[in-house]
C-alpha cells in the first residue's frame, strides 16, 4: 500500500514537471553517447565546485534505447526512486522492527520535497534511490557480521555508481567512513577491501576526466576553496528536516483565500512530524547511553543524519535543500521511531492513523497546487523551465521537421541545446546567438530550422529562401507561441544575387562581404535601412575566441561621426563553411536634408577590440565606404 501511494504521488501530473537546463543536461549527454558516439569523461559543468562525473548521462541511455523521448527518462528515474521506498522499509525493519519500517516508508513515500526531487532527471536525480539502496545494504552489515560480505559489496557498488553521477554526492563518504571506523570490529574486511577497490576504480575514472579538463576545473576549485568568510547557518538542519516534515513546501505554490487553510494545516503537520523526529532522536541517544539492544541502530541512524547536517552548517554560501538528500533515509527512520512510541498504546493507534491520513492529504494538496501553477504558466523565456508536456509538444515538431537530416541536426534557437535536444530525443546542434529576423544565417549545406518563441512574423526582406509551416505553429495556455521557419541552403552564386549591390570582398577574418542593400525609410523618424551579407569562406584556427560582427558608421565629409551602430555579433567557433550571415540594422538620421555624407561598413571583434580589414579587388580597404545622398521624406 505504501509503495502504491508513493508511486501515485510521484507519477501524478507527470506532464507538469518543470523541465529546465539542469534536468535536460544528462539527457543531452545520453543522446551524445547514443547518436554522436561521444563518450564523455565528465558530466554537467558545476557552478559551485568541480564538474560533475559523467555516469548519469550513461545511465539515461538505457531508457532512451527503448523510447527516444524525455518521458522514458522521467519514468526511469521515478521508477527507481519509487523502489527506494521498499529499501527504506526493509532497512528500517531490519534495524527497528515492522512498525518503524511502516512509518519510515510512509514518510519517505509522501514527503513533498522528496517527491519533487525524485522526479527530476538532473545529475542528482537518483540520490533517493542510491541513498536508500546503500542504507539497505550497509546498515545491517554493520551490525550483523553474517550479513557483511555480500551486503558490503552491494553497498560499495551502489556507492561507486552514486559517486560517478553527482559531485556533491561525494559528501556521503564522510558518514560512511565514520561508520566503518565505529563498527570496524563487526566487519569482515575482505569485502570491505573489494568494495574499496570498486569505489577506487570509479574515483580513478573521474580523475582522468578531471585531469584532461584541468584548465577548466582548476579555477573552479580555487574559487571554491577561496570563497568568503564561512559562518554558521541553520540551513543544514532545516533542509534535513524538510525531507522528514515537509516544512515550508506549502509556500512553493501560490496561495489564495480558498487554500489558506492548508498553510495552518501544513504547519501543524510539520510540528507533529518534527516532534516525532525529536522523540526518535531522543530514543536513539537513550539507547546509546544506556547500551540498549537498539544501541547500534541508534548510532547508525544518528551518524547518517547528523554528519551531513554538520557538514552543511558552516558555509560561505547559501545551502540548497537537495544538498541534504545525503541525510536520507535516516530522518524518516528517526521520526518513525518516535511515532512507534505512541503506536505502542493500542487505544492511540487510531489517532496516529488518522493523523497520517490527514498529513498525506495535506502533502498531496500542496503538491497539486505546486504543479497546477504549470497549467497556467507552462512556458518561460529561452525555453528554460517549461512544463514537460509543453516541451515535448515542441520536441515532436522538431523531430518531424528534421527527421531527414543527418545527426547532429542543426537548428537555430534562443535557448540551450541540451533543453531542445532533450525535448525532441535528438542530438541537435544549436546555432545560438542569432536574432531573428534581423540577424540570421542562410546555411551553406543542409537546411537550418529556426525555432521562434513568440515571434511569428516573416519580414519580406528575408526573401524566398525559406520554408514556412503556419499549420505547425504552437500556442500555449499562457499565450506563448512557437513558430518554425526553415532557411534553405544557398550557394555562393545564389547568395551573391541577394544584395542589391554585390561586391564580394574577403576579409582578414575569413568572412567575405558579399554585398549590401540600402534604403531610406519613410517613417516619421527617418532612418537608413541596411542589410549586409557575410559569407564564411575560411575557418581560421584562431577564430575560436573571436566575437565578430559588422559595424556601421555615418560620417560627415570632415570626418565627424553622426551615427555608430553595431548590434549583432557571433562567436567564430560557431561558423560553418558556406553559411551566409544576413545582418539587418536601422540607423536613425537627423530630421533634415543631408548631402555629402558617407556610410562606413567594417568588421570588428568587439571583445578584443580588433578590426578586420576588407580586401577589394585591387587592394586592402580596411572598411567599405559608401557615399550617401539623403533627403527628407
Amino acid at each position: 500500500m505504501v509503495l502504491t501511494i508513493g508511486a501515485v504521488l510521484r507519477l501524478a501530473n507527470l506532464g507538469l514537471i518543470r523541465h529546465g537546463y539542469d534536468a535536460s543536461y544528462p539527457i543531452y549527454d545520453a543522446l551524445r553517447i547514443l547518436v554522436g558516439h561521444e563518450f564523455p569523461l565528465l558530466g554537467q559543468p558545476s557552478s559551485v565546485f568541480l564538474d560533475n562525473p559523467p555516469l548519469m548521462g550513461y545511465l539515461q541511455t538505457l531508457p532512451l534505447l527503448l523510447w527516444r523521448s524525455p518521458w522514458a527518462v522521467y519514468l526511469f528515474v521515478i521508477a527507481l526512486n519509487t523502489i527506494a521506498i521498499a529499501f527504506v522499509y526493509r532497512v528500517a525493519q531490519a534495524l527497528l522492527g515492522n512498525t518503524v519500517a511502516f512509518f519510515a516508508a510512509l514518510l519517505f513515500a509522501i514527503n513533498p520535497w522528496l517527491i519533487v526531487y525524485s522526479r527530476w532527471s538532473w545529475v542528482q536525480g537518483l540520490l533517493p534511490f542510491f541513498m536508500a539502496l546503500i542504507a539497505w545494504s550497509l546498515w545491517p552489515a554493520l551490525i550483523d557480521r553474517s550479513r557483511s560480505p555480500r551486503r558490503l559489496i552491494v553497498a560499495a557498488s551502489a556507492l561507486a555508481i552514486l559517486l560517478m553521477t553527482y559531485i556533491q554526492a561525494w559528501g556521503v563518504l564522510v558518514p560512511i567512513g565514520l561508520l566503518l571506523i565505529v563498527f570496524h570490529r563487526h566487519l569482515t574486511w575482505r569485502p570491505v577491501l573489494i568494495g574499496a577497490a570498486i569505489v577506487g576504480l570509479a574515483c580513478a575514472i573521474y580523475g582522468v576526466g578531471l585531469i584532461q579538463n584541468w584548465e577548466t576545473n582548476a579555477p573552479k576549485l580555487e574559487a571554491f576553496t577561496a570563497q568568503g568568510e564561512r559562518h554558521f547557518t541553520r540551513e543544514g538542519i532545516d533542509h534535513a528536516l524538510r525531507f522528514v516534515t515537509g516544512m515550508d513546501f506549502e509556500y512553493q505554490a501560490p496561495s489564495s483565500p480558498d487554500t489558506d487553510w492548508r498553510l495552518g494545516a501544513s504547519a501543524l503537520a510539520m510540528l507533529s512530524l518534527s516532534l516525532a523526529a525529536i522523540v526518535g532522536a531522543g530514543r536513539a541517544v537513550r539507547a546509546i547511553v544506556q547500551k540498549r539492544a537498539e544501541r547500534s541502530s541508534g548510532l547508525i541512524v544518528l551518524i547518517w543524519f547528523v554528519v551531513p547536517v554538520l557538514m552543511m552548517s558552516v558555509s560561505a554560501r547559501p545551502i540548497h535543500p537537495h544538498y541534504l538528500l545525503l541525510s536520507i533515509p535516516a530522518g524518516a527512520v528517526l521520526a518513525a521511531w518516535g511515532v512507534e512510541l505512541i503506536w505502542r498504546v493500542a487505544r492511540l493507534r487510531w489517532i496516529v492513523m488518522l493523523a497520517f491520513t490527514a498529513i498525506t492529504i495535506i502533502f498531496a494538496v500542496n503538491l497539486w497546487l505546486y504543479e497546477a501553477d504549470m497549467i497556467r504558466h507552462p512556458t518561460m523565456p529561452k525555453f528554460d523551465g517549461w512544463s514537460l508536456e509543453a516541451g515535448v509538444r515542441v520536441g515532436d515538431q522538431l523531430r518531424a521537421l528534421t527527421a531527414d537530416q543527418p545527426a547532429p541536426q542543426r537548428i537555430a534557437a534562443n535557448g540551450q541545446v541540451s533543453i531542445l535536444s532533450s525535448w525532441s530525443g535528438q542530438y541537435l546542434k544549436n546555432l545560438n546567438g542569432l536574432k531573428y529576423p534581423d540577424f540570421v544565417v542562410l546555411p551553406g549545406n543542409q537546411p537550418l530550422l529556426y525555432l521562434l518563441n513568440s515571434i511569428s512574423a516573416h519580414p519580406a526582406f528575408l526573401g524566398s529562401q525559406w520554408q514556412l509551416w503556419p499549420d505547425r505553429d504552437l500556442t500555449f495556455a499562457d499565450g506563448a507561441q512557437v513558430a518554425f521557419r526553415q532557411a534553405l541552403p544557398v550557394t555562393r552564386t545564389s547568395a551573391l544575387a541577394l544584395p542589391a549591390h554585390p561586391i564580394d570582398w574577403p576579409s582578414e577574418s575569413g568572412l567575405a562581404l558579399l554585398g549590401y542593400t540600402i534604403s531610406q525609410t519613410d517613417e516619421l523618424t527617418p532612418a537608413l535601412d541596411i542589410i549586409t551579407y557575410w559569407r564564411v569562406d575560411e575557418l581560421k584556427p584562431e577564430r575560436a575566441d573571436w566575437y565578430v560582427g559588422a559595424y556601421y558608421q555615418v560620417h560627415q565629409l570632415d570626418g565627424s561621426l553622426i551615427a555608430n551602430v553595431g548590434e549583432h555579433s557571433q562567436w567564430g567557433y560557431r561558423w560553418e563553411l558556406g553559411d551566409v550571415y544576413v545582418d539587418h540594422v536601422r540607423i536613425p538620421l537627423p530630421d533634415r536634408s543631408m548631402e555629402g555624407y558617407q556610410l562606413i561598413i567594417g568588421l570588428t571583434d568587439s571583445i578584443h577590440q580588433r578590426n578586420f580589414a576588407l580586401q577589394s579587388t585591387n587592394s586592402p580597404q580596411g572598411t567599405l565606404a559608401i557615399p550617401l545622398t539623403l533627403t527628407d521624406q
